[in-house]
């Protein structure tokens, strides 16, 4: 509880130096770019620095990293449950390293940098939204649900690509 508190004070210590700082400086995208980069760091560090068993299926995840999926032939990889990036994820973060915090930093990096690059692009009020996003218990879930918060990153990375009605168009190669 008390690192929860101390997250949140952080936002409002930043709030008040983001605010600082934009009154005397005329380029205030680079302030806000540097709060803001500053907040999201701070949030992949504690998610980074966590123990494995600090979430309810950390643990589970981290099993099936170490020792399930490099065992596990292309077609078993494929029968396992989950979804195929994640799982694909897994193998090609295996392939570099097999240390579970190096791990849990990636995945921390996948889930929360595109919550702060959302923040900083949409919102007037950034620490207010950081604010939100801890108290709403959205960084919360991101401690045991690893899968769905890269989810709803990949999701925030595909909202400018709403607004903007930019389609993705996939076709068949066409024979010669």
């Amino acid at each position: 509880m008390t690192v929860y508190l101390i997250n949140l004070v952080m936002m409002g210590l930043y709030s008040v130096g983001y605010n600082l700082f934009r009154l005397r400086f005329a380029n205030t995208k680079k302030i806000k770019c540097f709060f803001v980069s500053f907040a999201t760091i701070q949030l992949v560090v504690i998610l980074s620095l966590r123990h494995i068993s600090t979430g309810v299926d950390v643990a589970g995840y981290v099993y099936n990293f170490k020792y399930l999926f490099p065992s596990y032939s292309f077609n078993q990889l494929m029968a396992h449950r989950w979804e195929i990036g994640f799982k694909l994820l897994n193998k090609i973060i295996y392939f570099f390293t097999s240390n579970e915090h190096i791990f849990l930093s990636l995945i921390a990096i996948f889930s929360i940098v595109p919550v702060g690059i959302f923040i900083y692009k949409y919102s007037k009020m950034p620490f207010l939204s950081f604010a939100l996003y801890i108290s709403f218990n959205y960084y919360s879930f991101t401690f045991s649900g690893l899968r769905q918060s890269i989810a709803y990153g990949i999701i925030l990375i595909s909202y400018n690509f709403i607004i903007n009605k930019k389609d993705i168009h996939i076709s068949a190669p066409r024979d010669p």
